[in-house]
């Protein structure tokens, strides 16, 4: 400390600084802490509309140390989520964001992406549709998020179904459940030649009550076998649904339509047709990320024919314990 009360800090810790003038002192005490030079966030870099998340940080300083602060949170864009200074945090958009944790009046920032579910309308049909909470990787490696999709319209009826895109899938048995409870096992349809969609196997009144089961969920977990592989399972977060599905049902399907095996009116064509129809259209929406067709696979698990043998599906069953790590960016103020 020079004689003009200029204070240089050259080590960690804490001491006392006194001044003295015409007889008189007074003193403060001064303490010296390490600069933060990384900053982690834990948490969730990929985010569900609507769905709670909670995320913490860990600074670190020059040598690695983990050095202790108080963080303030906050959401840059105003209107794209919020979080509380527990950092709980609660998204509102579809789209990145950027959340702030700032610490010793620095700003380090991370950019999580929110999603939601989507719908369109097609040819007089109405689609809702959501990603997987999760990848799932196929038995070459690649990693994609499936989707589950809800569609109706005025000439076809109900369906309910998954894609797996880049997956072969051996058979139709599938295993499921809500919000952890109970599990189901029952046999879907899959979809010739891409074997890359599993249907639930009511088209009618039964997919529509079935879509209205999912509605009151806030996870959807599902299991199926991959063709010449093992089991796979992933997650969808299912929140929001019960608000559109009513609005989705008046627009486009207000009526219980034909359901499997019902002959198909004039010029109307069949269950098997409209399902390839669908899916095609749904395919190229999401384009490069659809099965070919002519898959080596593809062509192998047709020629086999149904798959009657069962799967250990509930070994794929995915557990979430340890939220992701992000190193947040620092932006100085």
């Amino acid at each position: 400390m020079t004689a003009t009360g200029l204070v240089t800090a050259v080590s960690v810790g804490t001491t006392n600084i006194v001044a003295t003038s015409e007889g008189r002192s007074g003193q403060v005490t001064f303490t010296v802490r390490s600069p933060i030079a990384s900053v982690t966030v834990s948490g969730s870099s990929r985010v569900k509309v609507g769905d709670l998340y909670t995320y913490t940080t860990i600074a670190r300083a020059a040598d690695g140390s983990i050095v202790d602060r108080p963080v303030v949170w906050g959401v840059r864009e105003s209107g794209r989520a919020l979080v509380t200074q527990s950092g709980a945090l609660t998204p509102l958009q579809p789209g990145s964001f950027t959340l702030v944790a700032r610490i010793d009046g620095e700003d380090w920032v991370t950019t999580p992406t929110a999603y939601d579910w989507a719908s369109f309308a097609s040819s007089g049909r109405g689609f809702l549709t959501i990603e997987s909470d999760l990848q799932v990787a196929n038995r070459f490696g690649r990693s994609d998020y499936t989707s589950f999709t809800i569609a109706c319209g005025g000439t076809g009826p109900f369906f309910v179904w998954i894609t797996i895109p880049h997956m072969i899938t051996a058979s139709g048995l599938v295993t499921y459940g809500f919000d952890g409870g109970s599990l189901v096992s029952e046999t879907w349809q899959e979809l010739s030649p891409s074997f890359n969609t599993l249907w639930h196997p009511s088209s009618g009144s039964g997919a529509r009550a079935y879509a209205q089961r999912v509605a009151l969920a806030r996870r959807f977990t599902i299991a199926w076998s991959e063709f010449n592989a093992s089991a796979r399972a992933t997650q969808y977060r299912v929140t929001g649904l019960a608000e559109r599905l009513p609005a989705h049902l008046t627009t486009y399907c207000p009526t219980v339509l034909r359901a499997e095996g019902q002959s198909a009116p004039a010029g109307d064509n069949s269950i098997e047709d409209q399902r390839r129809e669908v899916t095609a259209l749904f395919a190229a929406r999401r384009a490069g990320q659809s099965v070919a067709p002519l898959h080596p696979d593809a062509r192998e698990r047709e020629m086999r024919g149904p798959a009657s043998s069962s799967s250990p599906l509930l070994n794929a069953w995915p557990t979430w314990s340890t939220p992701p790590q992000m190193l947040a960016r620092r932006e100085r103020r």
